[in-house]
């Protein structure tokens, strides 16, 4: 994995609002900067795939971390 550039906690927090929260998180990273979110909601990485998939970011991996998720996303990068 490469260098993590943000960490965001959305435990104990359940969809949508976890979407919201990376939403606003990614508007501040620059393109291509990762993101790992950790969550408690095992539906996360399904719903967060998606979301991925709609906003042009890639869903790099999720990974069990204790009894949570860390979900790992890449901030889409804009061509030119």
């Amino acid at each position: 994995m490469e260098l993590m550039h943000d960490v965001l906690d959305v435990r104990g927090r359940v969809c949508p609002l976890p979407v919201i929260d990376i939403y606003r998180q990614l508007k501040r990273l620059g393109p291509g900067e990762t993101i790992c979110v950790l969550t408690s909601d095992a539906g996360s990485p399904r719903n967060l795939r998606a979301f991925c998939q709609q906003a042009g970011h890639e869903f790099v991996e999720a990974r069990p971390q204790g009894q949570d998720i860390a979900i790992y996303i890449r901030k889409k990068i804009i061509a030119n």
